[in-house]
C-alpha cells in the first residue's frame, strides 16, 4: 500500500483490512496452518517511518519506496487531500512508472487515480473518476480499452506483496 502525507486513513486501512481478512479466510479454507499466508500486507512511503494522515493520526511505513524489492502482487495507491501535493513529487511518480508495470494488479482509491494518471499509467485504459472537487483534476480524456489490470474506486494506497 502506498501511503503519503495527508492521505485518507480509510483509503489506506480499508483495503489493507480486506487483504488481511482474505488471508485469514484463505488459511481457514485451506486448513493448513503451515501454509504461507495468501498476502503479506505492508505500507510503503517516500521514507520509512511515521506518515501523518489527513486526520492527524500517523501510520508507520515499514519500507521506503527505494527499499521495495521483489514481486508485488497488488499495488494499491491511497487517495486523499495529499494527492495534490505528491502529484509533483517526481521521485514518487518515477517509482510508480517503474514499479506498477511489474505488479500483477494495480489499484487506487479515489484521488489515488490522479497519481496513476500523472505517471501515465492510465493512458489507453478505463478508469473511474472520483466525484466532487477531485474530479476536475483528472485528465479529461482517458481512452477506454479492455484492460482490467488497473482499477480505481473512491478510497486507498501502499504495496501489498504476495509471498513467494
Amino acid at each position: 500500500m502506498l501511503a503519503y502525507p495527508d492521505a485518507q486513513m480509510i483509503d489506506v486501512m480499508g483495503p489493507l483490512e480486506v487483504f488481511a481478512s482474505a488471508t485469514k479466510r484463505m488459511a481457514g479454507v485451506a486448513g493448513a496452518a503451515e501454509a504461507p499466508p495468501a498476502y503479506s500486507v505492508e505500507i510503503v512511503a517516500g521514507e520509512a517511518g511515521p506518515v501523518r494522515m489527513s486526520s492527524g493520526l500517523e501510520l508507520v511505513a515499514s519500507r521506503a519506496l527505494r527499499g521495495v524489492r521483489g514481486e508485488i502482487d497488488t499495488l494499491v495507491i491511497a487517495g486523499g487531500e495529499g494527492s495534490r501535493v505528491v502529484l509533483h513529487d517526481r521521485t514518487l511518480i518515477r517509482w510508480l512508472q517503474r514499479t506498477a508495470p511489474q505488479a500483477r494488479r494495480v489499484a487506487s482509491v479515489c484521488t489515488g487515480a490522479l497519481l496513476l494518471a500523472e505517471a501515465g499509467l492510465l493512458e489507453g485504459r478505463r478508469a473511474t473518476r472520483p466525484i466532487g472537487r477531485s474530479a476536475r483534476h483528472l485528465p479529461i480524456a482517458i481512452r477506454a480499452s479492455g484492460s482490467s489490470r488497473i482499477r480505481s474506486s473512491c478510497a486507498t494506497a501502499p504495496s501489498i506483496r504476495r509471498p513467494v
